[in-house]
């Protein structure tokens, strides 16, 4: 059920985050930020659509051609995004869109982060900010498949990748693909378990 993979365009922006808000449903940390159900189900596509369009500005947006998966990625040397970036992408109107008591949480979320991002900026690397694929084709290889493309590319420029991973079998899943944890760290008042994942220059997946 693989296809190619192809960069974002701006229509397929609004498909895409329908996909990426059930892919992301059950997700601890979304479900931490937002643990009402009905709101995150009509806030998660809302934020992904904004993500989308940030990493389509300062990074790599990359999809399979039916519109069922994709990826996020940062290139190396990535800084934090300028105000124009911000406002562009419509992450400037999340704090309004989802409230203080959420932005509160999303902000504790990222102080909890610092320590392991700081870790992976010590190389230029690729940076795997976000990978899913519509629940009703999972495992089917497509997330293999959207990161095999970019393996193919920077592994000739010698350069590793890292990401974050919320669960085990996320931790699994990517240590089949040639990441392995080099850091993990508790998050979200405890509630929240993070791996650190780093993938080596043409380490086999």
């Amino acid at each position: 059920m693989t296809g190619a993979v192809r960069p974002f365009t701006m229509s397929d922006i609004d498909a895409a985050a329908n996909v990426a808000g059930p892919a992301f449903f059950h997700d601890p940390g979304l479900a931490w930020i937002l643990p009402d159900p009905a709101q995150r189900s009509a806030l998660a596509p809302k934020l992904a659509a904004a993500m989308i369009r940030y990493v389509m500005l300062d990074g790599l947006a990359e999809v399979d051609d039916q519109l069922r998966g994709l990826a996020l990625w940062f290139p190396p040397g990535s800084q934090p995004p300028s105000e124009a970036v911000l406002r562009r992408s419509g992450l400037w109107d999340v704090p309004q869109l989802i409230g203080e008591a959420v932005w509160s949480r999303i902000r504790g979320l990222m102080a909890d982060l610092a320590h392991l991002h700081r870790l992976r900026r010590d190389e230029p690397h690729w940076y795997l900010s976000l990978l899913g694929v519509d629940p009703a084709v999972q495992r089917h290889g497509i997330a293999t498949s959207l990161m095999r493309s970019r393996f193919e590319k920077i592994d000739r420029d010698g350069t590793p990748c890292y990401l974050l991973a919320p669960i085990p079998y996320n931790v699994r899943f990517y240590e089949r693909r040639g990441f392995r944890v080099v850091a993990e760290a508790d998050a979200a008042e405890g509630r929240l378990h993070l791996w650190l994942m780093r993938r080596a220059p043409g380490q086999s997946s």
